[in-house]
């Protein structure tokens, strides 16, 4: 599982990696980098212009975090959810260090 993790993480390294390098957009715009690496996974198409309205993804994310884990409120109900949370908090951690 941890291994999985790991290699999840570098793989979207790589390609962040590359998107700097090939796109110099994405070194002064991160909304636009998100942009490019939602087009790499995806098929789906939303013009720039509607995407760069959406709120950034992060920020949904750091603000259910307070609220599940410093509220302690609406906690994830799905018991393998909270195992995986917990495992790739402490990945990403860990992996970051190694950077």
């Amino acid at each position: 599982m941890r291994e999985k993790i790991i290699l999840k993480l570098d793989s979207q390294k790589a390609v962040i990696e590359k998107l700097l390098k090939e796109d110099e957009r994405c070194r002064n715009d991160d909304k636009w980098l998100t942009y490019r690496f939602f087009q790499h996974y995806t098929k789906i198409y939303i013009p720039f212009s509607d995407f760069k309205k959406i709120p950034a993804f992060a920020n949904a994310q750091k603000i259910r975090q307070v609220i599940q884990n410093k509220n302690n409120k609406y906690l994830p109900t799905n018991p393998e959810v909270r195992y995986e949370r917990g495992i790739s908090e402490d990945e990403w951690r860990s992996w970051l260090k190694k950077q």
